[in-house]
């Protein structure tokens, strides 16, 4: 290479380098950002599945729940059927 040559070269790699200056600090800013929205949706993932098995358990519970309530009432109308029972026999004397 002559010296015309080298001496170009370095002219047009420093004007290319101030140049591409402001476009590699954007980015690299947008990497940055990139990041930072990629560990927030992991992060809304992980509150995600965590919201989902306190639903599932919520269900299982409310499912027990209605389960035992059902099985309360019907211990209800059995007493209140022996009370009535007992109530004839004991107005029939």
């Amino acid at each position: 290479m002559s010296e015309l040559e080298k001496m170009l070269r370095r002219v047009l790699d420093e004007a290319l380098t101030e140049k591409l200056q402001p476009i590699n600090e954007r980015l690299d800013d947008m990497d940055q950002r990139m990041g930072t929205l990629e560990q927030g949706q992991a992060s809304i993932v992980k509150r995600l599945d965590t919201l989902e098995k306190g639903q599932r358990k919520i269900q299982k519970d409310v499912s027990e729940v209605k389960l035992q309530l059902k099985g309360v009432w019907g211990d209800i109308l059995r007493l209140d059927n022996r009370l009535i029972n007992q109530e004839k026999i004991t107005g029939s004397r």
